[in-house]
């Protein structure tokens, strides 16, 4: 459990400075030697580049993805880019399934807005033959806490996390939901066979 845990943690701090360093270049302009017949060429604009807010602000699909391939054996997938009448509900959407744990299997859905920002979201786990309650329940804790510590710019991390460890060992299929910030969040379980949380941007 603890390796896990380190796991999670090295894996939140290497896809935060990726984010980090995709962005200081993204903002950056490589400056050439000075010469005295060369002018500076103006920076490119991004004003003109259309924002979609349709998802939760600062909350990152590529963030969790990464940590999930990384952290838990989820293996990334590729996008699935919306067109036309798909695209005014999302610009893109994912899913995988997968495991590094023998006991359980792991799943996501995510549905992203032009920004990559979350606007929905699912993340859930199953047991496998022979998995008994405790072990789906430890599975679990680790699971949504790294969901729990997914950053976005409104989020509490120690409310949530709090809330997950309480509400945890009481979820039923008929689901129990916070709110946090800019984000929505909800648990379900079958206890000895599932548990999943949904996230839906607040409005």
């Amino acid at each position: 459990m603890k390796s896990k845990i380190l796991s999670l943690v090295l894996a939140f701090s290497l896809a935060l400075s990726l984010s980090a360093c995709s962005n200081a270049v993204d903002g950056s302009t490589s400056i050439p030697p000075e010469t005295s017949e060369q002018t500076p060429e103006p920076a490119p604009s991004t004003s003109s580049l259309p924002q979609d807010d349709r998802g939760i602000p600062g909350m990152k699909a590529s963030t969790i993805r990464f940590v999930l391939e990384s952290a838990f054996g989820v293996p990334w997938t590729l996008e699935n880019i919306k067109t036309g009448v798909e695209a005014d509900y999302c610009y893109s959407s994912c899913s995988s399934s997968g495991s590094d744990n023998d006991s359980v299997t792991y799943d996501y859905s995510i549905s992203m807005d032009a920004d990559g920002e979350i606007i929905g979201a699912s993340f859930g786990l199953s047991a496998n033959l022979g998995t008994s309650e405790q072990d789906l329940l430890l599975a679990a804790d680790l699971y949504f806490y790294a969901v729990a510590v997914l950053p976005y710019d409104t989020s509490d991390e120690e409310t949530i996390t709090t809330w997950f460890e309480d509400e945890l060992p009481y979820a039923s299929s008929d689901g129990t939901s916070t709110t946090i910030g800019d984000a929505t969040f909800t648990l379900y379980g079958i206890p000895g066979g599932s548990y999943w949380v949904d996230i839906s941007k607040y409005t």
